[in-house]
């Protein structure tokens, strides 16, 4: 753990002068543990950091601590970082955000620097496990590996009716290793934008992003390499043109008793060069006192419509045309929400994956990185 970040962030939070500016921290903990109920079975709880639980009870992939910082410099210019570590990561800290943000007019908001993609409904409390019911979002949905990007966005607030509106823009670039295929992927012009509408009860919320300047370095088996080359155990790196788009939508119905979410995800490859996604969850909820026990559905499937055929898989000395092998993915998830304290719940949850992927013989649990398996885990969420 580089407690030198911590130190720095606490540094940050002290004014220079008694009156140059106003500084507030904040911090939020999860703390969970579980395991898979059979051996050789692995559950992947966070595609993002690549949290994997299996038959031996760990902690790490439900672990993490956040530090916020928020200076406001004057009415109108304000800075915001977060510092993040995951225990999967041995609490290796990183710059979640660090942006400034600029209120232009009472309704427009204008960020630059490190901002959070507002892909999802959940994307700005994405880490905090007290915001939402589960343990974690449904991974077979929040299945981005890359949340952040360095740029600029703008949110603009305003009434329609009786509907509380937010319509945001951004554009910019990230880039990062995909933890599935080990390819290192870069984004290089993402423009995006998202619109949200509340009215009471309901939350409504679609978002749309597009980057046709996308690029993926993806290591690639050849046994004549590994015979020619040993010193490269027959891997070289491809250069792939991956031009995507992603679109979302979501509804929330919640009346403090009775809780209805749904999202919905498309992912298209432009050039087809990988398999378009589809992904969606539905949770229901019912609060009763301080408990909410809950159920959720979750799938992700693959289509065929790839034209990519990949020419060797080590072990596997034959093409494989990627449409022949979509992945086809479910999970049920059923747990209950304890909220004991004003800034803090307690949480347990039972979780069967369902893996409809067809493999290419010999390949039997190597081309799909998820599997069945049956886990149970718990968690503890504090906000500070």
């Amino acid at each position: 753990m580089k407690l030198s970040h911590w130190a720095l962030a606490s540094l940050a939070a002290v004014p220079f002068t008694a009156n140059a500016f106003e500084t507030r921290l904040n911090g939020f903990i999860s703390v969970g543990a579980g395991m898979t109920l059979q051996k050789d079975q692995e559950l992947i709880t966070d595609p993002v950091n690549y949290g994997t639980y299996d038959n031996e009870l760990s902690i790490k992939p439900d672990t993490m601590v956040a530090i916020q910082t928020l200076s406001k410099v004057n009415d109108r210019l304000s800075a915001t970082a977060q510092l993040t570590g995951f225990a999967g990561n041995d609490f290796d800290v990183n710059f979640e955000w660090a942006y400034i943000n600029y209120e232009l007019t009472n309704d427009i908001d204008v960020k630059a620097g490190r901002i959070r993609m507002p892909v999802f409904s959940y994307s700005s409390s994405l880490d905090l496990g007290y915001s939402y019911v589960w343990i974690r979002p449904p991974a077979e949905v929040y299945n981005v590996f890359l949340t952040n990007l360095e740029g600029v966005s703008a949110d603009y607030n305003l009434l329609l009716g009786d509907w509380y509106t937010t319509a945001s823009v951004y554009f910019g670039e990230t880039s990062g290793t995909d933890p599935e295929t080990q390819s290192f992927v870069e984004f290089e012009s993402i423009l995006g934008g998202s619109l949200t509408l509340n009215n009471g009860n309901l939350s409504l919320r679609g978002s749309y992003s597009v980057d046709e300047n996308v690029t993926a370095n993806r290591p690639v088996y050849s046994s004549a390499l590994e015979t020619a080359a040993p010193y490269t155990g027959g891997y070289m790196v491809m250069e792939v043109d991956l031009p995507v788009s992603f679109t979302s939508a979501s509804a929330i119905y919640d009346n403090g008793t009775f809780l209805l979410n749904s999202e919905y995800t498309y992912t298209k490859f432009i050039n087809d060069a990988n398999n378009n996604e589809t992904a969606w969850f539905a949770t229901t909820g019912l609060r009763v006192g301080d408990f909410t026990p809950h159920v959720t559905y979750s799938s992700f499937k693959q289509s065929d419509n790839s034209t990519t055929t990949l020419p060797e898989l080590d072990g596997y000395p034959y093409p494989i045309a990627v449409k022949d092998y979509a992945h086809d993915i479910s999970a049920i998830t059923a747990g209950v929400r304890w909220d004991f304290d004003i800034a803090a719940s307690a949480k347990i949850e039972y979780t069967t994956r369902t893996d409809s992927t067809k493999e290419p013989t010999g390949l039997d649990g190597k081309w799909s990185p998820y599997g069945d398996a049956q886990a149970i885990s718990v968690a503890v969420d504090v906000v500070f």
